[in-house]
């Protein structure tokens, strides 16, 4: 697999991947606000996952900083028609090896508490629930390190 940066030209099939209720739920709406944002971010970025050239997967990540030194996955998409067949767990690993992301070696990921899925998934994946829902921030926050 190979992943490069989010560009316009993936916007359309990845818009269509929306269709699908699920992912709509959770992740969306997917719109022209949405793809101005991500072309615009500075503070992270959005990945587009490849196999044989196609689009598999989308990925978002918030850079680390001095304030949150660790990069933060904000979200993950794998197309519809290709769940269950251990894409997400390829993004995350492929995430985890890209060179711009090897320091600091810290990451965490954001998961709403109405997504068990994604709470499974990161759980699945050896990452440890670090913070629940409060009334200052309504999301699980998970956390995974080389040193577990």
């Amino acid at each position: 697999m190979e992943c490069r940066p989010f560009v316009q030209s993936d916007f359309a099939e990845y818009r269509r991947w929306f269709e699908d209720e699920p992912l709509n739920e959770q992740l969306g709406p997917m719109d022209e606000d949405w793809l101005a944002h991500v072309m615009a971010d500075q503070e992270g970025q959005q990945l587009s996952v490849l196999r044989g050239g196609e689009l598999v997967a989308v990925g978002g990540v918030c850079n680390a900083t001095a304030e949150c030194p660790f990069w933060t996955i904000t979200d993950i998409a794998v197309r519809p028609d290709l769940r269950q067949q251990g894409i997400g767990h390829c993004v995350v690993a492929g995430l985890l090896a890209l060179p711009q992301f090897r320091q600091p070696v810290r990451w965490q990921a954001q998961v709403m508490p109405d997504n068990p899925a994604a709470r499974r998934f990161f759980v699945g994946l050896g990452w440890h629930c670090v913070a629940e829902p409060k009334v200052e921030d309504e999301m699980y926050s998970y956390a995974w390190s080389p040193a577990g």
